[in-house]
């Protein structure tokens, strides 16, 4: 068990110089973070400072953990981050909603190019399965001039099984017409269009 505990304190010398580094365990510790070695290491490893924690602690989230810290810090979210998602009409609910918007893009200019796609207040999770399946702004706007009414379920939907304007075009060159974005996922998983001999059928 020594032999690590060297190791850490070295990783702990290398990231910071002489007396700094015990400061800075010190410093953590009055910021609230008085947690074991490997913590602290990690932290001082990703550049987590005692004012980003107190920083991250105003947001009002409460006190983030250690391992929250080091996800808030390794994917860069910082108070700004936060007063422009609200500023968009993102109201993220805690530090995973912040982690997570960071890792899937989930940025003021997204939900603004789908507000203006048409799609208002849009879920926290519903954010996230948007990005995830690489749902953008134009595809949205594509999807709601075919189907005026297309719901956030929908559009995840028709991104999953690749239905676009091109699909949809070729449906209606083998005369089918009208219709609905079930209808077009079921024609899709059939593969009829596939087939180059399908005869054309109105359905």
């Amino acid at each position: 068990m020594q032999h690590v505990a060297v190791s850490h304190a070295m990783i702990l010398e290398a990231s910071g110089e002489g007396q700094s580094k015990s400061d800075y365990i010190s410093d953590m510790r009055a910021a609230g973070y008085d947690v074991d070695l490997d913590k602290l290491v990690k932290m001082k490893i990703h550049g987590v400072t005692p004012d980003y924690a107190r920083s991250m602690a105003q947001l009002g989230f409460g006190k983030p953990t250690a391992d929250e810290l080091v996800s808030l810090k390794i994917f860069d979210v910082k108070p700004e981050t936060v007063s422009q998602l609200k500023a968009s009409g993102i109201a993220p609910t805690g530090f995973r909603d912040l982690i997570s918007y960071q890792i899937f893009k989930v940025t003021p200019e997204f939900v603004a190019g789908m507000k203006d796609a048409g799609f208002d207040s849009i879920p926290a999770a519903k954010l996230r399965a948007l990005r995830v399946q690489n749902v953008t702004p134009e595809f949205a706007k594509a999807a709601r001039q075919q189907y005026p009414d297309v719901t956030l379920d929908q559009l995840i939907k028709l991104k999953i099984f690749n239905i676009d304007q091109a699909f949809i075009a070729s449906a209606k060159s083998h005369g089918f017409n009208q219709l609905t974005i079930d209808k077009l996922v079921k024609l899709r998983i059939s593969g009829l269009l596939d087939d180059g001999n399908q005869k054309s059928e109105d359905k």
